[in-house]
């Protein structure tokens, strides 16, 4: 059996031990390595088992390694869990209960974070960072949990939650042959928000312009009032006739 290894030391470090579901993923996974590593990965896969009466010359050998392996996993494991396992005596068995115990709940998370994903929705008084913002700290607790998502999925949860207005945007990144990086994306939603706020900020000077602008009184015979002619006034009494001149 091989001595205790820099990565066992490591890996008992209070930062590294099981402390519930947010970190069960990766404390399995650096858990199963530090067993290989020490050679009695056998002894949780149940390749392993107790020698019978017949074969008792092989229980000394067999016992160190079951001692070894249930070491490696308590100290591995926060103080406050060890009561769920205290009364099981083999390597397997504690194994099995901290899977049981966790997996479930693991599989909870997932599920009500991606239904929380698909269900956020951008407002129209949002910012397009701070709705980003919010889909990647979700989106980092499912990767806690080992469930990766691919741009792709996360592409399109956003493109679900886009207002009306950015149809025409959501159709020339969906005519793209190759799918954007979502980092990428999230740049292109950047620029697009400006160029909407641009746009916006010109109308409104534009309508500003127009009200400031005196304009022509409305009148009945049209659009606007017809301009007053101004007649001169003739006097009726010396006016001569061609014929007579009276």
């Amino acid at each position: 059996m091989s001595q205790p290894t820099n990565e066992m030391t490591s890996f008992c470090k209070e930062n590294n031990k099981l402390i519930g579901t947010s970190n069960y993923l990766a404390w399995k996974k650096r858990l199963d390595l530090i067993l290989i590593a020490n050679e009695v990965i056998e002894y949780v896969k149940g390749s392993i088992t107790k020698p019978s009466q017949e074969r008792a010359q092989a229980l000394p050998k067999y016992m160190k390694g079951e001692i070894r392996a249930q070491r490696i996993l308590i100290e591995s494991t926060k103080d406050s869990l060890i009561p769920y396992v205290a009364k099981l005596t083999m390597m397997k068995e504690i194994y099995d209960k901290l899977v049981e115990l966790f997996f479930v709940n693991t599989i909870g998370e997932i599920i009500s974070f991606r239904t929380k994903l698909y269900k956020m929705k951008i407002s129209r008084e949002e910012r397009i960072t701070s709705y980003f913002m919010k889909v990647f700290e979700i989106r980092d607790q499912l990767q806690e949990l080992g469930e990766v998502m691919s741009d792709r999925e996360m592409t399109t949860i956003v493109f679900d939650a886009l207002l009306y207005e950015w149809r025409k945007f959501v159709s020339s990144i969906y005519g793209k042959k190759e799918t954007t990086p979502f980092s990428d994306f999230w740049s292109l939603c950047k620029i697009e928000e400006s160029r909407f706020k641009a746009k916006n900020d010109v109308g409104s000077t534009e309508q500003t312009q127009a009200y400031a602008t005196p304009t022509r009184k409305k009148g009945k015979f049209g659009k606007f009032e017809p301009r007053k002619k101004f007649h001169k006034i003739f006097d009726m009494s010396k006016i001569q006739c061609y014929e007579c001149n009276e």
